[in-house]
């Protein structure tokens, strides 16, 4: 689901408990060590220099994909609105409303439906973008797929017991992160 979910803003939690009885997300696991961290970040809000870190990371990466797409779209990148259904659409717009990212949208009909059209959204294939990359790269870095638990100067601990040593360190930012002490807002 599209969205930005600023997990220490005030109401979050209650948000995401309606998308826990909605289906729409889900808890399969709590970390006893995790909540307690967040429980004392949350309701601080977003602060500023966040919002702008994340707006340039996100036209940064839309151009470098625009430029790659341009140079063969392997990948299937295109930039086209995203189409939000829901059954609230005053909710929906509201929520749009309070995004700090402050978004840009319609509400149009999509499939006989009110509907929010997100603008300045673009959509890939993770899969075939990684291949691309790799291919491009040709052996000058290798994908390790792993549970990391800790990131040392140079050094990754892997959960199998593994330490792999590196000139840089990429580490995706899925729940895992967690357990690296990491603040991962949204």
């Amino acid at each position: 689901m599209f969205g930005s979910n600023f997990i220490n803003v005030p109401g979050y939690v209650m948000k995401f408990l309606r998308m826990v009885r909605s289906g729409d997300a889900a808890i399969r696991y709590v970390s006893t060590e995790w909540v307690p961290r967040y429980l004392r970040s949350y309701g601080q809000g977003v602060p500023g220099n966040y919002l702008r870190c994340v707006e340039a990371i996100n036209e940064y990466s839309r151009s470098v994909y625009r430029r790659l797409a341009e140079e063969g779209n392997d990948f299937e990148y295109s930039e086209e609105p995203y189409y939000k259904l829901t059954s609230n659409i005053e909710g929906a717009i509201k929520e749009a409303r309070r995004d700090p990212l402050d978004p840009r949208f319609d509400v149009v009909e999509f499939m006989g439906r009110q509907a929010l059209a997100f603008y300045d959204t673009a959509k890939l294939s993770t899969d075939l973008l990684v291949n691309r990359l790799l291919r491009e790269i040709g052996g000058k870095a290798r994908v390790i797929k792993g549970f990391v638990w800790d990131v040392g100067d140079g050094e990754v601990y892997l959960g199998n017991g593994d330490v792999l040593r590196g000139d840089a360190v990429i580490v995706t930012a899925g729940y895992w992160s967690s357990t690296l002490g990491i603040p991962v807002a949204i």
